[in-house]
């Protein structure tokens, strides 16, 4: 019951207080939809602020070519008799792309399954580089340790690095490896097989 000459507990808002402003403003933020054109360049920022970067990828490739055993391959050889082969009469070990000889303890090893007796065995061998092969000489595998390359008898001889080229700057190069057996004056080329030379 309202009672003449009685003021009425009643709450009046005065539009000017600062709360009312404060309030209107943010329930007019939380009904906008965001702009999300608007949203992508300060997102960008963002990321650059934060040191979001693209990552990238970084190689390198040796004057031999890029592959295995330190960036190294005679893939794309175009030089004549260089051609990569494995006689089936030849084991070697180890069987891999490229065969590392850049250090002391590195090794290759064959076995010839069509010894005979008196066969004496020789290697040539030649770097790689731009798709070239050069020509550096060899020797032959002496029945006694103590060089590159050591005959062990009945057809079983090895190749011990470290075995580099001698006629080019820089490097490191890869080689080819030519493998000859000679017997009662014939020569047979078993093997042209990649390897990692030492460098200069």
């Amino acid at each position: 019951m309202k009672l003449e000459g009685t003021i009425q507990p009643e709450i009046v808002l005065n539009k000017s207080f600062p709360y009312y402003f404060a309030s209107k403003w943010f329930s007019t933020i939380s009904c906008v939809k965001p702009n999300r054109g608007a949203l992508i360049p300060v997102v960008f920022l963002g990321l650059l602020l934060s040191g979001c970067n693209p990552t990238t990828s970084t190689g390198g490739s040796s004057q031999g070519g890029s592959g295995a055993s330190g960036g190294l391959t005679c893939d794309g050889v175009t030089t004549g008799r260089f051609e990569l082969f494995v006689d089936p009469r030849l084991t070697v070990s180890p069987s891999v792309k490229i065969a590392p000889l850049t250090k002391s303890g590195e090794k290759i090893e064959f076995t010839d399954s069509k010894f005979e007796d008196g066969t004496t065995y020789t290697y040539d061998l030649a770097y790689v580089n731009k798709g070239q092969a050069f020509a550096q000489g060899g020797s032959i595998f002496f029945d006694s340790e103590g060089s590159p390359g050591f005959d062990q008898g009945n057809g079983k001889f090895q190749i011990e690095g470290p075995l580099s080229q001698s006629t080019a700057d820089g490097g490191p190069y890869a080689g080819i490896l030519t493998v000859i057996a000679t017997v009662n004056g014939q020569s047979t080329t078993l093997a042209n097989i990649c390897v990692a030379l030492a460098k200069e």
